[in-house]
């Protein structure tokens, strides 16, 4: 187990580093492998499950003390589970308390694509906001599924609240905006 270090010691995290440590908190110990799965099966698009990001990443919180890793018995391939330290939890709870624009105005990719609308023709641009809402159908689906597999966690009917009115939200603008393309003409 890491020596807890100095009350000046760097508890800042990146957001890939809050998702591992995060998970490592409430399904720990388990291995990276399964921390790989456990983002492979997350409804949302932000956890990178490949090998070449989530290895890294726990070397780095292994190295900070912020996970105790230790070797799996029997394991030929050297697998290691992980848990979350003391100093991992004090790193995770100055991350909850960080709140700034990315908790207040979130990264919106459909947002952002309706900028270069002009590039498509007027029926390509009624296609998207057609594909837009499908896309949100399909994403209420699987957090529903998501859901009932993992409601068991802490909070979690407030996650999918959250998960939910902001489906909610997205589809009630994607509509208002397929209905003013078909009113311009695409």
């Amino acid at each position: 187990m890491a020596a807890p270090k100095s009350s000046t010691e760097d508890l800042s995290l990146t957001h890939a580093e809050a998702m591992a440590l995060m998970t490592a908190y409430r399904f720990g110990p388990l291995t990276t492998y399964r921390l790989r799965r456990l983002y492979a099966e997350a409804p949302v698009a932000s956890y990178s499950n490949s090998t070449g990001t989530v290895y890294p990443v726990v070397r780095r919180l292994s190295a900070r003390g912020l996970v105790d890793a230790r070797p799996v018995e029997g394991s030929r391939r050297g697998a290691e589970t992980i848990a979350c330290t003391e100093t991992g939890r004090r790193a995770l709870k100055a991350w909850v308390m960080e709140l700034g624009k990315e908790e207040a105005i979130l990264s919106d990719t459909a947002r952002s694509k309706l900028s270069c609308l002009t590039l498509l023709t007027p029926a390509e641009r009624i296609e998207w906001a057609d594909r837009l809402l499908a896309n949100l159908a399909e994403a209420t689906r699987v957090l529903d599924e998501f859901y009932a597999r993992h409601g068991d966690v802490p909070f979690a009917d407030l996650l999918q609240d959250n998960f939910v009115s902001t489906l909610e939200s997205r589809r009630a603008w994607a509509e208002r905006t397929r209905r003013a393309l078909v009113d311009q003409g695409g």
